[in-house]
Parts: C-alpha cells; sequence; structure tokens
C-alpha cells in the first residue's frame, strides 16, 4: 500500500455535497411556503373597520347553521344574527384569505365559529 492510496478520501462521490444542496433547498421551499397565506393579521384594523348599516352594500344573514360567509375585499357588509346586526368594511393585506369573523363580530354576537373566506377586490388586482 502506498502513502498516496491512504491519504485518498474513501469516498469520492459528490453525493454528500448534493445531499447538502437539497436540504438547503428544501427549508429554503419551507420558509418561503411557511410565508403566512393564512396567517392571522396581528390587529382587528388590519381586517378592515367596523361601518355603519347604511354604507353597507351585501347583507349576510348568519344563523345556527352557518360555518362560512364568502366577501370581497373592498365591500362593506352587514351582517344580520338573529336580532343582532353590525357592519364591516372589509380591507385585509394581500396574504389574508380567510379568518375567523368571530375575531370582528361584537362581543356576544355569535356564538359559534364562523370562517370568513376574502375574495380580492377587482381594483386590487389590476
Amino acid at each position: 500500500m502506498n502513502k498516496k492510496s491512504i491519504l485518498r478520501p474513501s469516498c469520492t462521490s459528490p453525493m454528500p455535497s448534493i445531499m447538502a444542496a437539497l436540504a438547503v433547498l428544501i427549508l429554503a421551499g419551507c420558509a418561503i411556503f411557511s410565508t403566512p397565506a393564512m396567517a392571522a393579521p396581528s390587529t382587528m384594523t388590519s381586517l378592515g373597520s367596523p361601518a355603519s348599516a347604511r354604507s353597507a352594500t351585501v347583507m349576510i344573514r348568519i344563523d345556527p347553521s352557518t360555518s362560512h360567509v364568502n366577501v370581497n375585499d373592498g365591500t362593506t357588509v352587514n351582517f344580520v344574527v338573529g336580532t343582532n346586526t353590525f357592519a364591516w368594511r372589509f380591507d385585509v393585506p394581500h396574504n389574508v384569505f380567510l379568518f375567523n369573523l368571530n375575531r370582528i363580530a361584537p362581543p356576544y354576537v355569535l356564538d359559534h365559529q364562523v370562517e370568513v373566506y376574502v375574495a380580492p377586490s377587482m381594483l386590487s388586482i389590476f
């Protein structure tokens, strides 16, 4: 056995570096896709603002069987829950398209969870 064969690494395959590069790509992909597309905004005001029922262009009735509602960003909606009503002007960030209506409803108006699906405003698309 000569000295060169003793000092030569036993593995000359590029596999370890390929595996390391693959691991980095996977982690980067996870970081990109973990950006919150359905993230809960940090404050209620980042979802819009309370509005008057007179300014509402849409009315949505919520009953005990309602599990979700669909709204368009930029619209003002009057929600009717039994004898209670509240209006909301939706103005959500571009990365928010789903959140819990209970976050913006006045206390004790909703007695169950209702999800809000927010479609982007036509103005924000163009």
